[in-house]
């Protein structure tokens, strides 16, 4: 009887120890790192499913991971924003009467820093968090000289598509751009702000550009709406 009564009570501990370990760790999962959330987002080689953006991790040197679509897209394909230079709305019109970092004219343009990246001035920043960044000149010329570009069309909407050694690769849209209150050369044109201003001229900055099939850095006036694509601020 003394035996049975022992087990009844060291089966109790035994089912009292398993709930209360069950119950620390369906806690912990709670606010495991490894979740994904937009400060702690997960690096993919391809978007995993339509809940975009995603982080795809392109194996790069730097480490750089880049955003698989744009500011204001809701998908890769989509054009999504257009944004002047350090501004972090998009607008009706592009031009330096609307510009807000100059006074009227390229000759005024104000000093916002040589790298606006997780800066108030940083349209990823402020539309998508701290998580997210605009690239620097430095990461674009990485993305363009260690992945192979491709133009191609992904529904409907021509584009470049970087393909890197692991087989990961991100598809820019040719968006086009905005100057005055017109959209010019959607469908065959793509050009994409860094963080960084142009060193020779106050009034630009560096940009990556596409026409068809060919990819070059480049610098563009800082009034000019372009697309942003992010990258992940670590």
């Amino acid at each position: 009887m003394k035996i049975k009564k022992t087990l009844i009570l060291f089966k109790t501990f035994l089912l009292v120890a398993f709930v209360i370990t069950w119950t620390s760790c369906s806690k912990s999962d709670d606010t495991d790192e490894s979740v994904p959330t937009p400060e702690n987002p997960v690096a993919y080689t391809f978007c995993p499913d339509i809940h975009h953006p995603h982080m795809i991790d392109l194996g790069l040197p730097s480490g750089t991971k880049w955003a698989c679509c744009n500011v204001g897209a809701s998908k890769p394909e989509d054009y999504g924003g257009y944004y002047a230079w350090g501004e972090t709305n998009e607008k009706s019109r592009y031009d330096y009467s609307t510009y807000i970092h100059c006074d009227g004219s390229y000759e005024t343009c104000h000093d916002i820093g040589n790298d606006i990246a997780g800066t108030q001035y940083d349209a990823a920043t402020a539309n998508w968090g701290s998580a997210w960044v605009m690239p620097s000149l430095e990461q674009m010329n990485e993305l363009k000289g260690k992945c192979t570009s491709k133009w191609t069309t992904e529904n409907g909407i021509n584009g470049i598509r970087f393909t890197a050694s692991n087989g990961a690769s991100i598809f820019l849209p040719a968006a086009g751009y905005r100057w005055g209150g017109v959209l010019g050369y959607a469908g065959s044109k793509g050009g994409y702000w860094s963080s960084t201003l142009y060193e020779s001229y106050n009034s630009h900055a560096c940009d990556l550009y596409f026409l068809s099939g060919d990819v070059y850095m480049n610098d563009y006036s800082r009034e000019y709406g372009q697309s942003v694509r992010p990258v992940h601020g670590k």
